[in-house]
């Protein structure tokens, strides 16, 4: 009956997946220590204390769960670390089941072939009753004896709350396992207490089947890593945190690794079995009073390299805070398995003060990095961040060489040397970065020779920076005179003067002896203004020459309204009239610009200010714009006197005489009052164009250009005589005028 008890009992408690211990009715087991949210390891064990062997290493409690049924007589030491669990609340259905259960068991291991089934087909259902019978009365079939105390199972849990004591929410069921070791473990809190009094508390559950990972979580969070919750939360048990920042200092488990360390003297080292001491076949930190397992000596080691306070030993390799990330991807094991502790090297104060000196920051700061006070850090990384930005910048803009208007100020020769020295420093101070703890730091392998090696780099950094901002003043002044220079028509003297300055200038810009002089950048800066304000000057002359003022405005204005000027364009429809001659009068005139305000000011910023649209080589300036004004108003005159004198002859030539007898007597009139009073009727009239167009209709126009007399004269651009002239001219009017009547030929210049 009691062995079927207990393995009834093996069933429901899940045995199965408890470590086996190979010996009868003995399991490892574990039980949460919910005030410190850790699994403490122990057995389970199916019998009374004194049959239990010896033979397996005691660990931190043990439950037993005592045979019901002629219970053998023993001797209860009342031992903090002992529960015993009495089966007591039986009824006589569970009695009958246990019955049941017991003999097909036993008919079972007898019986073979069909029988042998049945019975163990039976076994399985009996099981199946006892289960449920205890599971529906497991709050009250148990006793539990602790410390000689014997109450019923539920008593133990008076004042507390077994829900959460086991972390089941609200609609959660509590299994039969987790309730036996719920309530054993508010039996043995008080043991656990005295056990490892100092132990640190979680704020996640760890238990053994988590607690390697999270120790490689926090690993890794100390290398670097990014944080989880539950790196965090064993950082913080641990002491190793002072908000996000890892300080081993004030962790009074790192501190007793270290005081362990200090007490060697110098080259001397602490070994594993001085740090670890084995209790009952497990490794603790400390077994009295933190009893830390392995899985957090190695988290504190980790901590304590990171601080830059040991040098770690294990077999095949030594870890200091440069290998940070090479500890990260060892195992927790081969951690926790370490060889031995080493002091680190002494503080290298002349290099850290000559760091603190080349990146222009107090060395005595250098001082409170070695006392641990590690507040410059930050300020030491942001500057050397800061030179590695300006370093990546300026050997991007060495590749062009600095460019400056339209040239080069640096050689190729000496862009390619400072590459080469800014691109040390860059190297140098990129693996600067690394320092970013008082750990690190502590082993800076720099020396002050070192450090100040790269004194130079800065310099010529600093000196290529003064250059880069030189040339950025300059740059807008070089550009407004670029652009100027190509405004202004190519053989103006004023871009001589330019292209000369520029000259100078690269010429200077190149020279590191010129450009450090003091007064460098102001007389650089006066000769490209003074050339800026001449340009403006120029500009304002030639815009005025090129416009027409106010007054000579209302000129153009009067001439385009002229009455003259309407004269010709009614008389424009006569084909004997040249009338390219009025379009081209009309363009000169139309083209005829009036000044805007313009002032120095508008020219400042933009050689060519846009409300003004004036280009210089764009323009006709060989003559004003006045002058122009003058010749249209003297060439209107003269057009008209052209054109009435063209219309007169060729009234009164005799082929267009018989014209005149066509027309009706009133057309007449108007022709023969302007013959006899040879000028213009005005207005001119429709009525008088028609009558004229009438009369001179039988009249052939032939147009022919200046370019083709020029080339019927003189085809070949020699020198001709006058009898080779007059035949070719006469060849010329010849084909143009071929197939015509001659008399009635005009010939019209266009």
């Amino acid at each position: 009956m009691n062995r079927a008890y207990h393995k009834a009992l093996y069933n429901i408690l899940e045995c199965s997946d408890l470590p086996d211990a190979d010996y009868r009715n003995l399991w490892g087991d574990e039980i949460t220590w919910a005030e410190r949210n850790s699994g403490r390891m122990g057995w389970l064990f199916f019998g009374t204390p004194n049959e239990r062997s010896t033979a397996y290493p005691p660990r931190d409690f043990y439950l037993y769960f005592i045979q019901p049924f002629d219970t053998p007589k023993y001797k209860d030491d009342k031992l903090p670390d002992e529960v015993q669990l009495f089966l007591s609340g039986i009824d006589e259905a569970f009695k009958t089941y246990l019955e049941h259960y017991a003999a097909s068991i036993e008919l079972a291991s007898t019986a073979s072939g069909h029988a042998k089934s049945t019975y163990e087909a039976k076994t399985g259902g009996f099981l199946r009753d006892m289960n449920k019978w205890l599971q529906e009365h497991q709050t009250t079939a148990f006793d539990i004896i602790y410390v000689g105390r014997r109450k019923p199972m539920m008593e133990w849990v008076k004042g507390q709350s077994l829900r959460d004591r086991a972390g089941l929410s609200e609609n959660e069921r509590i299994n039969f396992r987790d309730m036996i070791n719920t309530i054993a473990g508010i039996c043995l809190a008080p043991h656990f207490e005295t056990l490892a009094p100092d132990y640190p508390t979680f704020s996640v559950l760890v238990t053994g089947r988590n607690r390697e990972h999270y120790a490689k979580d926090a690993i890794r969070l100390i290398s670097g890593g990014n944080p989880t919750r539950q790196a965090t939360a064993v950082l913080d048990a641990l002491q190793l945190l002072d908000g996000d920042r890892i300080t081993p200092g004030k962790s009074k488990y790192a501190n007793h690794i270290l005081k362990r360390l200090k007490k060697k003297p110098q080259g001397q080292v602490v070994n594993r079995s001085e740090i670890v001491e084995t209790i009952n076949g497990a490794d603790y930190l400390e077994p009295s009073s933190y009893r830390l397992e392995t899985e957090w000596v190695a988290v504190l080691l980790a901590a304590l390299v990171y601080s830059g306070d040991i040098v770690l030993a294990i077999p095949g390799n030594k870890f200091d805070t440069s290998k940070l990330l090479e500890l990260a991807s060892s195992s927790v094991d081969d951690i926790a398995a370490f060889k031995h502790l080493e002091q680190p090297k002494d503080w290298n104060l002349p290099g850290l003060q000559s760091l603190y000196q080349l990146l222009e920051l107090p060395p005595g700061l250098a001082i409170e990095i070695s006392q641990h006070k590690d507040g410059s850090i930050s300020s030491l990384q942001d500057r050397i961040a800061e030179k590695v930005g300006i370093l990546v910048k300026t050997l991007h803009s060495l590749r062009e060489r600095l460019p400056f208007w339209g040239g080069s100020v640096l050689t190729e020769a000496e862009a390619e040397q400072n590459k080469n020295q800014l691109t040390e420093t860059k190297i140098f101070l990129e693996s600067l970065q690394a320092y970013n703890t008082t750990g690190k730091l502590k082993n800076f392998r720099y020396s002050a020779e070192q450090v100040r090696a790269h004194e130079d780099g800065l310099k010529q950094l600093a000196s290529i920076q003064k250059l880069q901002k030189l040339i950025a003043e300059l740059s807008p002044l070089a550009v407004y005179l670029s652009k100027a220079e190509a405004v202004l028509p190519m053989e103006h003297g004023w871009n001589e003067q330019v292209k000369s300055a520029k000259a100078k200038t690269l010429l200077q810009l190149s020279k590191e002896s010129e450009r450090s002089k003091a007064n460098f950048r102001s007389q650089i800066t006066q000769r490209l203004t003074e050339l800026k304000n001449e340009y403006i000057r120029i500009y304002a002359e030639l815009y005025a020459k090129a416009r027409l003022t106010q007054s000579e405005d209302k000129r153009k204005a009067d001439l385009l309204s002229n009455e003259r000027l309407k004269q010709l364009q009614a008389l424009s429809t006569i084909d004997i009239l040249p009338d390219n001659q009025l379009t081209d009068y009309r363009n000169q005139l139309a083209n005829l610009k009036t000044a805007g305000s313009l002032s120095e000011q508008h020219l400042l910023n933009d050689p060519v200010p846009n409300n003004f649209g004036f280009l210089p080589i764009n323009e006709d300036l060989n003559v004003s714009a006045s002058t122009k004004l003058n010749n249209l108003e003297a060439r209107l005159e003269q057009m008209l006197k052209s054109w009435l004198e063209t219309l007169l002859d060729n009234l009164e030539d005799p082929t267009t005489r018989d014209s005149l007898g066509l027309l009706n007597p009133q057309d007449r009139s108007l022709i023969d009052v302007f013959i006899t009073a040879r000028s213009l009727p005005t207005p001119v009239e429709n009525d008088f164009v028609k009558a004229l167009r009438q009369v001179l209709q039988g009249l052939v126009p032939i147009e022919v250009t200046n370019d083709e007399i020029q080339n019927a004269l003189f085809a070949q651009g020699s020198a001709s005589t006058v009898g080779q002239i007059k035949q070719r001219l006469d060849q010329y009017l010849t084909n143009k005028c071929k197939g015509q009547d001659i008399s009635k030929v005009r010939i019209v210049l266009k």
